[in-house]
């Protein structure tokens, strides 16, 4: 019974780091899989940091506060600064800052101006600017950082126990390094366990992209395609947004293939892909392989007349770019088809009609001697 009780304390503090973790990387997780697409990059690191960093502030509230039980002093100090370490490894240094600034002011608010509150406050938030700039120094390494830190922060045990500000550290060398020693074993663990998650977090996010990627040419697939089609489409519908759609495909590229093999045909399709994407209004949006040689375009909140000058720009681009294969030159054109939802214009077309008439527009172009862009009107069908 004694020797449960002696660490408990550490069972009680390495599940609740583990937790911690856990929860941070299963909500990291769900935005990313669920949140991100509808935000801006910025909006969207400014979400998840400040969101990561009141759970982080939450846990060490828990922590301080734990912290003044009998037993579980020095357990819980440690996790404090455990929880300010990991994140600016793993993660994100903003989540420590939000985190520092935020238990400060709590603990000014629960505690009141003492000197206590106001000595705590300056070893948290030296040991978070102690980090950072270790981490600025090693390049961004993860393992040196962790290493770098566990060392310096030897100073703030030897610093608390010779001030003793809070009363409760009586300088003795067993008790600084028993201490100090309990912190190394918990951060060991802590990044550990970390680490583990990060690499599962990222292995997981890296096989959802490659099952989203179109393997030759890294462009996305059909099944992101149809997703984001899926979602967007109805979401312009019902709020009567402009929405537009772009397909287009390669001009004889069966004859590319006859003529001079399908490994110049695989060559012509990633060299096309590559080109799409220099055109400065395709940069940021997604680009679809849909088919052998059949691409597609979503774009959200364009009407039509920006979308037909779009995708003429991208017809110019792929005609005036020289595609070549073993010094052969090789001359790449492509047909487009356009068609859009109308801005504050309620329509009651389904997907797959509005997908069919931008096929229409396409094979329109086709039929109209290649190498041209059409588009279809979603109200009456006509083509302009």
């Amino acid at each position: 019974m004694d020797a449960f009780l002696l660490v408990e304390p550490y069972i009680t503090g390495i599940i609740s780091i583990l937790g911690i973790f856990f929860i941070e990387a299963f909500i990291v997780a769900s935005f990313k899989l669920y949140i991100k697409q509808f935000l801006s990059q910025r909006t969207y690191r400014i979400v998840i940091t400040l969101i990561s960093g009141l759970i982080m502030t939450l846990f060490s509230i828990y922590f301080m506060m734990m912290s003044q039980k009998e037993d579980y002093y020095l357990i819980f100090g440690n996790l404090r600064m455990i929880i300010i370490l990991i994140p600016i490894i793993f993660l994100n240094r903003n989540i420590s800052l939000v985190s520092v600034i935020l238990c400060s002011v709590f603990r000014l608010f629960y505690y009141g101006m003492t000197l206590v509150s106001l000595g705590y406050i300056a070893i948290f938030t030296s040991f978070f600017l102690l980090v950072v700039v270790i981490q600025l120094i090693v390049k961004q390494n993860q393992l040196l950082t962790f290493i770098y830190s566990l060392i310096s922060a030897s100073i703030f045990w030897i610093w608390i126990y010779l001030t003793n500000f809070d009363g409760y550290h009586s300088y003795y060398f067993f008790a600084v390094f028993s201490d100090y020693l309990n912190f190394v074993i918990l951060s060991i663990i802590a990044y550990v366990s970390a680490s583990y998650l990060y690499h599962l977090n990222n292995l997981l996010f890296q096989t959802m992209e490659e099952s989203l990627t179109d393997e030759l040419t890294k462009l996305r697939n059909l099944k992101d395609f149809n997703a984001k089609m899926n979602e967007g489409f109805f979401k312009a519908r019902e709020k009567k947004e402009a929405f537009s759609l772009i397909i287009f495909d390669i001009d004889y590229f069966k004859a590319i293939n006859d003529t001079y093999g399908h490994l110049a045909g695989d060559i012509v399709l990633k060299n096309l892909a590559k080109t799409i994407q220099e055109i400065d209004e395709l940069k940021k949006v997604d680009v679809f392989r849909v088919g052998g040689e059949e691409f597609t375009i979503i774009l959200s909140k364009k009407n039509g007349t920006e979308t037909v000058g779009i995708a003429e720009k991208l017809r110019k681009k792929v005609e005036l770019t020289n595609f070549y294969y073993e010094n052969q030159l090789i001359h790449v054109t492509v047909s487009v088809g356009v068609t859009s939802l109308v801005k504050g214009l309620r329509s009651e077309i389904t997907l797959n009609g509005f997908m069919e008439l931008a096929d229409e527009a396409l094979y329109h172009s086709k039929h109209n001697g290649r190498n041209k862009v059409f588009s279809s009107d979603v109200l009456t069908g006509e083509f302009k």
